[in-house]
């Protein structure tokens, strides 16, 4: 019975063991995404705000500061969740 007892709490062990490796791999995936899609959307931000300033309107001025103030809104979401 004893030998039974310990098999079990050396196999919850292992088993616990993976389950927090698991969980680390997915924190660090989680934070590698988030990272890349930051940079994704920076990166088409970016592109935007350019070809919007291409235009040389007076109200592209307020546009690209719409799409500055938009960005850091979903940026703040994004870390607000974490």
């Amino acid at each position: 019975m004893h030998s039974i007892y310990n098999e079990m709490l050396v196999k919850l062990n292992d088993y616990s063991g993976v389950m927090v490796k698991d969980r680390e791999d997915l924190k660090r995936d989680l934070a590698t995404r988030k990272l890349q899609m930051e940079a994704h959307m920076q990166a088409d931000m970016d592109l935007m705000i350019e070809k919007i300033l291409e235009v040389r309107h007076p109200l592209c001025t307020y546009l690209v500061a719409v799409i500055q103030h938009t960005q850091r809104t979903i940026l703040l979401c994004i870390y607000s969740a974490e």
